[in-house]
Formats: C-alpha cells, structure tokens, sequence
C-alpha cells in the first residue's frame, strides 16, 4: 500500500521470498530514484551476515573511529531509471554527530555511458553552510559503477546521479 507522509515522501511495503522491505521515493528529487530498504529483523540479519562475511568491519575499522565495533545500521537497494537533474547532497553532515560510511554497488553491470555518480572533492567534510555553496556541474567527477566493484565514501561527501537514463529496465 502507497502513503504519504508529511514530508510527501512515498513509502510502501514490499514482500518478497527474499525478505521484508519498505520502499521510499523522496520528491523533487527529478529523478524516479528510490529506496527499498530492509523492513524486519530477519531481513536486516540476512544483510548482516553478507556485511561480516565480507570482511567490511575488519576491512574498515582503521578509518572509522570507533569505540567498540563498527555496526551495520541500514541496508537498501537504490533503485532508478531516470534523472533529469542533479540533486547534490550528502548522506550524512557535520551537524548529525555521526561518523558513517556509504558503500555503494551495482548488483549487475550496466552501460557507462549512462547514468552513474557525480560526486564533488572538496577537501573537508560538508556541514549544513555548504547548502548554499554546492559544488558547480563543471566541477564534479564520475565514477563509473561496475560490478564486483564498490565505492565507499564517508560523511559530508556531496554526490548525486549523473543526468541521463537507463538504456533497458533488465
């Protein structure tokens, strides 16, 4: 079922043989993007396993700080098909008193002449001020998603989906 909260966002639920999930479309975003995250614990715990079999704790440790262990704290596909604009933000500011990590991966390989990340170096982490100095389009980088591949960047990291679309829905 498809709601609406106050913020306008979309969420509904997903179920599948794979899990729980809910599934999230921010507006204004010029893009079809969404989220679809994990919805109950066994789910979660699925995500968790594959997160520690993997090694990424141990892997990423040394630049994290961290008084115990790192913890997985969400997991979601990110899902799109289209972008007509960037929409430049960070996952995490200065201003949440958080240290966290982004790992992004593709589950297959698409064509990178369409749309993958922009992304912006600037030297320092981002705080809430940068919002009205985003980074210019001529200024941003690419990466080019491939499978097997991830990209990890951590808070106050400004990126976006570049402009374009999908060449197939497979």
């Amino acid at each position: 079922e498809l709601s609406s909260t106050a913020s306008g966002r979309r969420r509904h639920a997903l179920r599948t043989g794979a899990g729980n999930f809910f599934v999230m479309r921010p507006p204004g975003w010029g893009s079809d993007i969404c989220w679809i995250s994990c919805d109950d614990e066994e789910t979660m715990g699925r995500f968790e396993r594959i997160f520690r079999d993997m090694g990424l704790p141990q892997a990423f440790a040394p630049v994290v700080g961290h008084s115990n262990q790192l913890r997985m704290y969400s997991a979601f596909y990110v899902v799109r098909t289209k972008c007509s604009k960037l929409k430049m933000h960070c996952d995490y500011v200065r201003e949440v008193g958080t240290d966290a990590l982004t790992l992004i991966t593709p589950i297959r390989d698409y064509d990178p002449s369409h749309f993958q990340l922009n992304y912006a170096r600037t030297g320092r982490p981002a705080d809430l001020s940068d919002l009205d100095h985003l980074p210019s389009r001529a200024s941003l980088e690419r990466y080019i998603y491939r499978r097997g591949r991830a990209v990890v960047f951590g808070s106050g990291f400004w990126h976006s989906t570049e402009v374009g679309g999908s060449a197939s829905m497979d």
